[in-house]
């Protein structure tokens, strides 16, 4: 049976995940689709990131070695976009 905690905390997920489907769906049409998605392959970092210094939560080396390739992947294809507009950049974040 579901508490009111649970939905409560369900309704918060929930309410981060719409805000982030509709800012990154905004973003498609300010800037390249394949921008938005350049910005989108680099969550792994960012949840890390994140999880480490707002939760406490550690990981193992590997997984920080594993976020060399996402994030200088994601750094080499942006720098290369040739269509760039900063509020698109900042729906996708």
């Amino acid at each position: 049976m579901m508490t009111l905690v649970f939905v409560l905390f369900l309704l918060q997920v929930a309410v981060a995940h719409t805000i982030g489907h509709v800012a990154a769906t905004v973003s498609m049409s300010k800037v390249a689709v394949s921008f938005t998605h350049i910005i989108k392959s680099g969550e792994p970092a960012f949840s890390v990131l994140v999880s480490r210094f707002l939760l406490g939560e550690s990981f193992p080396v590997p997984v920080y070695l594993s976020l060399i390739p996402i994030i200088g992947g994601c750094a080499l294809a942006a720098v290369t976009e040739l269509n760039f507009n900063m509020i698109g950049r900042e729906l996708v974040l």
